[in-house]
């Protein structure tokens, strides 16, 4: 079946290929890191990048995107039940949103399991998790646009929604470094 618009283009293949070069692009975006450190957690990326506006689940089951964090430093976690390193993260990482002020910075940890969402409410439930909200992103959409390699993968993401730092594998989370620096990122501008 063609599809043409009265121009004789193609105008959905040209949508489809634009489509597949933004996602090409987005996944070399993290491998061009610098030697620069944001914080001591963050390699800081050489071409920082809008965060994708590809929405995700929430809590409840509902679309969510990032412009909804906009004016918040956010820290995206790429993770999984199945994934050892995540299951250890995934504790620490809601310490340290219990000791961030969720007015200014929100950890965004970003389930890619394909099961139901109500089995990640179970995991938080059995982990103790109590300050992280449940995201989903079941079928691995904006991982693939983000071009996650493996889990864990954690992005930086600034107040105005630019991607400006990843970190991929185990992290320790519990570095004082870490707190300082995104009480640092996301202090108020006056």
């Amino acid at each position: 079946m063609e599809i043409k618009d009265g121009s004789g283009r193609f105008p959905a293949l040209s949508m489809c290929l634009a489509v597949l070069v933004f996602v090409c692009v987005m996944a070399t975006a993290h491998t061009a890191k610098s030697d620069e450190k944001i914080g001591s957690v963050f390699s800081k990326l050489a071409k920082p990048f809008p965060a994708p506006d590809i929405a995700f689940k929430d809590t409840n089951g509902k679309p969510v995107g990032f412009i909804e964090f906009r004016g918040k430093v956010v820290v995206l976690y790429v993770w999984a039940t199945w994934c050892p390193i995540c299951a250890i993260d995934m504790p620490d990482l809601d310490r340290l949103q219990g000791k961030l002020n969720s007015k200014y910075t929100a950890v965004i940890p970003l389930s890619i399991d394909r099961g139901d969402i109500r089995f990640l409410h179970s995991f938080y439930k059995k982990k103790g998790i109590r300050f992280l909200q449940v995201y989903q992103d079941q079928d691995s959409i904006l991982a693939a646009v983000l071009g996650i390699r493996g889990t864990p993968t954690a992005f930086l993401i600034d107040r105005s929604g630019i991607v400006i730092g990843v970190s991929e594998g185990a992290t320790d989370w519990n570095a004082s470094g870490v707190l300082r620096s995104l009480k640092k990122l996301s202090r108020p501008e006056k």
